[in-house]
C-alpha cells in the first residue's frame, strides 16, 4: 500500500517506481531452475517464506514486468 500511495502522491510512473524502489522485495536469491525446489525447501525448513518473482532470460538487457 505504501508504494501505491507514493506513486499517486508523486505522480510517478510504474517503470520509475520499479527502477527506484525495490517495491517491497527485501531479499532476492537468483538460483538455477534445477535447484529451485531444493532451495525453497531448505528456506521453508527454516520458516522463511519464498516466492518466485521472475526468471533470467537471454535478451536485449531489458526488464519486462508481467504483473
Amino acid at each position: 500500500p505504501v508504494f501505491d500511495w507514493v506513486k499517486r502522491l508523486g505522480n510517478i510512473d510504474r517503470e520509475e517506481m520499479f527502477r527506484v524502489f525495490n517495491m517491497g522485495i527485501g531479499f532476492v536469491l537468483v538460483v538455477r531452475e534445477r535447484s529451485l525446489d531444493e532451495v525453497q525447501q531448505r528456506l521453508e525448513d527454516m520458516q522463511v517464506a519464498t516466492h518466485v518473482i521472475g526468471h533470467v532470460a537471454e535478451g536485449d538487457r531489458a526488464v519486462t514486468y508481467l504483473n
